[in-house]
């Protein structure tokens, strides 16, 4: 609890002023105003303790995720149950983009009305891709006679992912790589071997209507898709690099590459490199939730100096054998797992 001791002197001397003018001018009035005045402070604290009592804090925003170069509004409540309004008000917080952080304070001053949800907007607008992290770290109230400050201590937490844009991009060939005939080559030979034949899957998007196993999937009523034994390399990853010179490139770029990939309807998956962890997450894509998920995940990465440390340590680790799709700002390079030493 802060006490502030200049307010505190200045109402003792006016208390003393009073006094003055009641032995002066002995007007039965000013006697009234000088017991007000001694009684004010002790109502004043008891109010001011009795509201504090019955708040309730909370942030949040409207929309899940936004495109960079748009506004955003994070909204913060806070319930004052009591009856007794609160005028001198500062949330304090912080608010940055994880990608460049940015610790200054900032404060936001507001009343909070009695017995309502008091709701006030931060706007925010958007320049740079990543995530938007606002955390209020405390609020502070003052009494009605400015004698006291008290600080809440808080620790609300709002991030919203906000969205590179997209750009038009050329996707070098993504045809898979194989040893014998390609992925989606039938055979010559009439009819289908069943030694060729690996397993029997379910459909996922992006499976060629060649694989399509349509007899078996008219007897069961659901789709159903033949794996051939034939084929050495079915994947296409994405392999970003979180390079902290080119991070906002490689964001807008890899939403665009795996948009585009969505609409031909390929199947992918993007590989995440967390570079402390050492470790390698992957995400299969299907639709543009799913996208959102993966930029999240890569907005969450720590960032490093390197151009090529997400290749090398995939390549070094022994990892999915796959056509790679390596991004790296606006650098996109096809890199063939099986012809590359790691």
């Amino acid at each position: 609890m802060k006490k502030h001791w200049f307010s505190i002197i200045g109402y003792l001397l006016g208390i003393f002023l009073v006094w003055a003018c009641i032995v002066i001018f002995q007007q039965p009035f000013l006697l009234m105003f000088l017991f007000l005045m001694l009684i004010l402070p002790a109502l004043s604290v008891w109010f001011f303790h009795l509201a504090v009592s019955n708040l309730k804090i909370n942030a949040y925003s409207k929309v899940p995720a936004v495109e960079t170069g748009n506004n955003v509004g994070i909204f913060v409540e806070c319930e004052n149950k009591s009856f007794f309004p609160l005028f001198h008000c500062e949330y304090v917080f912080t608010l940055q983009n994880l990608y460049k952080p940015n610790p200054i304070q900032h404060k936001l001053s507001t009343p909070l009305l009695p017995r309502r949800n008091n709701r006030v907007e931060i706007p925010v607008e958007t320049a740079a891709s990543g995530m938007l992290s606002l955390e209020i770290t405390s609020l502070q109230i003052s009494d009605y006679l400015y004698f006291l400050t008290k600080e809440i201590p808080l620790s609300i937490k709002v991030q919203i992912p906000i969205l590179p844009s997209l750009t038009e991009v050329i996707l070098p060939s993504t045809a898979p790589v194989a040893d014998g005939m390609e992925e989606f080559t039938e055979s010559d030979n009439k009819g289908n071997l069943s030694s060729d034949i690996k397993e029997i899957r379910e459909y996922r998007p992006g499976d060629r209507l060649q694989r399509i196993h349509w007899k078996l999937s008219a007897k069961l009523d659901e789709l159903l898709v033949k794996e051939m034994a034939h084929t050495t390399i079915l994947s296409l990853i994405i392999l970003p690099e979180c390079n902290r010179e080119t991070i906002e490139d490689t964001s807008r770029m890899l939403r665009s590459v795996m948009t585009e990939l969505l609409k031909r309807e390929e199947r992918f998956e993007v590989c995440l490199y967390h570079h402390t962890a050492c470790e390698f997450s992957y995400f299969l894509i299907t639709d543009e939730f799913e996208i959102t998920e993966c930029l999240i995940h890569f907005f969450y990465l720590p960032l490093y100096d390197g151009t090529n440390e997400a290749k090398e340590a995939y390549f070094a680790s022994s990892q999915k054998a796959a056509t790679i799709l390596h991004i790296c700002g606006t650098d996109l390079k096809r890199l063939d797992s099986e012809n590359i030493i790691g």
